[in-house]
């Protein structure tokens, strides 16, 4: 992550769900950041706002206020996005370095100890100035409106990356639906194999699409979930006729 920021020449703009660290990570970061700011980075960072009732799925962030307060000493901007009544659950940084072309990072992980000591995470780069650009306007529109149930509206077309691969993010909540019904689509269109890996699997149409699938038996389906998320959306659902 360090050496991710330490690539930025002109500018770096986060967003993140949860950001609490600790110890050694919490000193490479910042290092990180402070580098960035002092060779003339413009760096924005941006969270969601610690959401003040009980939530158990997804858990609410426990932001480190000391740490961000560091940040912003040193000259990093900072915008809560408040947590009420939607989450901010975005977890990307866009690095703009000059010459090159600029680079995602983003992945299903927090920034905090807990997810890169115990938990399983994927993180990865698209180096892309259109698929980075679709990232910006998500990220203005949220840095300049910080309401989440407004957010997310960004239509991005398939774009082809150095090596031929096809890519296009979805942007939640904006895009949830055309999200949602292009994962049933893949799991309906499958010739092989599906695999699932996933805290939690809540949505009607991939539930839907899944059953299907499974009874017709004509692909090999396996995957992985949170029990013990699951099992709290399974307590929430029992409660609701329509959930059934």
């Amino acid at each position: 992550m360090a050496q991710f920021l330490d690539g930025a020449t002109r500018s770096l703009d986060i967003a993140l769900y949860d950001l609490r660290l600790e110890e050694v990570p919490a000193t490479t970061l910042f290092n990180a950041f402070d580098a960035a700011v002092k060779r003339g980075v413009g760096v924005r960072l941006m969270f969601n706002h610690d959401h003040p009732d009980a939530i158990l799925v997804p858990p609410p962030p426990e932001i480190d206020w000391e740490f961000v307060d560091r940040l912003k000493s040193v000259g990093v901007q900072i915008k809560p996005v408040d947590g009420v009544p939607d989450l901010m659950h975005h977890k990307y940084a866009i690095r703009d370095s000059g010459g090159s072309e600029p680079v995602v990072l983003t992945g299903s992980t927090n920034w905090t100890n807990d997810s890169w000591n115990r938990e399983e995470n994927v993180m990865f780069t698209v180096a892309s100035g259109d698929v980075a650009a679709d990232y910006v306007v998500n990220f203005e529109g949220l840095w300049e409106q910080p309401v989440v149930a407004a957010s997310g509206h960004v239509s991005s077309p398939w774009t082809p990356l150095a090596d031929g691969t096809r890519v296009r993010p979805y942007f939640c909540p904006g895009r949830s639906l055309k999200l949602v019904h292009a994962m049933s689509r893949s799991i309906a269109s499958a010739q092989r194999r599906i695999r699932v890996c996933s805290p939690v699997i809540t949505s009607g149409p991939i539930l839907g699409t899944l059953a299907e699938a499974c009874q017709e038996a004509r692909v090999d389906i396996a995957g992985v979930y949170d029990a013990t998320q699951m099992d709290e959306v399974q307590r929430q659902w029992s409660s609701q006729t329509g959930a059934a």
